[in-house]
């Protein structure tokens, strides 16, 4: 009797990063990479991979690698399919060409696959490279050219709160990224951005149409699970931005324990996106069964700056202070982004 093998179910761009990445020198941390470093980016990595999502939205904090996500998705899509041409579109043209240049040519340069595949010379250029004969593409918000000229099967559009609202009074980046991808039936389109304006911000807007993930933790006293946000956050009344520093907890809302940075890369490593849905009020509230998303064409995630394992507690708390001691509110706006 035959046995019946099933093929391994496709890895996504975690398993792929883990695998072939390798981060130069002069990056943050440079060698090989390690998704475990930043897990709440490894569901999101398994998003594009579902064929039940069409669009995935991430809402995130600072400093959160961010930019090396998005790098990974593109890298994966390459290396190991679906195999369609793609499309980065930044807010500038300056970014366009730096996110080109500086970030995907030295991804390019220092995963073998993937330079074996790039098409060298003069087809390799700032808005356009071809990888294993596919299309990859820069493009940036107020140039519709550039954004109407070529079907992809992936768009990535990377902080979309810096955008135009309307590129070229041809539309907004999103609806133009939807149009690009019409002729391809399993297409996605991931859209990263820092929430910048609160109540008026396209992101947090596309987040709410989704299924509303929130990367949350377990706290280390109490078990109970609660979302890091910066209400959270607690350091000693008038203090000055260096005993903010020092002093900075995290406070577990369930039972008041006051945690230690030391417990992040712990509760990060444990975390997991807690899914919520509207009330009759239009708030947020958990699912009865908040680990699993209700269905819905968009998996959307939000990541508080505060998991960052870059910035630590008391750093975080020391800008915010300095901050609040200027009174300006563009500076105060900054550092709550």
């Amino acid at each position: 009797m035959v046995e019946i093998q099933k093929p391994p179910p496709k890895r996504s761009a975690a398993g792929w990063a883990d695998t072939h990445r390798t981060l130069p020198r002069g990056s943050a941390e440079p060698g090989a990479w390690k998704s475990s470093r930043t897990p709440y980016f490894i569901p999101i990595y398994d998003a594009f991979t579902n064929p039940d999502y069409r669009m995935v939205i991430i809402a995130s904090g600072s400093q959160l690698g961010k930019t090396e996500a998005v790098l990974n998705v593109l890298g994966h899509r390459f290396s190991d399919g679906p195999f369609v041409p793609a499309l980065m579109v930044c807010p500038t043209e300056k970014l366009a060409r730096s996110m080109s240049r500086d970030r995907f040519d030295k991804m390019l340069a220092t995963t073998p696959t993937l330079w074996d595949r790039l098409k060298k010379g003069h087809a390799n250029k700032v808005t356009e490279k071809m990888i294993g004969g596919l299309r990859m593409g820069f493009a940036w918000s107020g140039s519709p050219t550039e954004l109407a000229s070529h079907p992809a099967g992936l768009v990535m559009v990377d902080e979309l709160d810096r955008m135009d609202a309307d590129s070229g009074n041809e539309g907004d980046p999103v609806t133009l990224a939807r149009a690009r991808t019409r002729t391809y039936p399993n297409a996605k389109i991931g859209v990263f951005s820092t929430p910048t304006i609160e109540g008026g911000s396209p992101i947090w807007s596309l987040y709410e149409e989704g299924t509303m993930g929130k990367w949350s933790w377990s706290c280390p006293d109490c078990d109970d699970w609660f979302t890091p946000q910066l209400e959270y956050l607690w350091w000693p009344e008038k203090s000055t931005p260096q005993q903010a520093f020092d002093a900075a907890r995290m406070v577990c809302p369930n039972c008041g324990t006051q945690i230690e940075n030391h417990h992040k890369s712990e509760m990060n490593r444990n975390g997991a996106y807690l899914y919520h849905r509207f009330n009759e009020s239009g708030e947020h509230v958990l699912l009865d069964d908040p680990l699993t998303p209700v269905p819905c064409r968009t998996a959307s995630f939000w990541i508080s700056g505060i998991a960052s394992p870059w910035q630590s507690f008391g750093e975080i708390a020391e800008v915010m202070v300095a901050a609040y001691r200027s009174k300006e509110d563009s500076r105060i706006q900054a550092a709550m982004n």
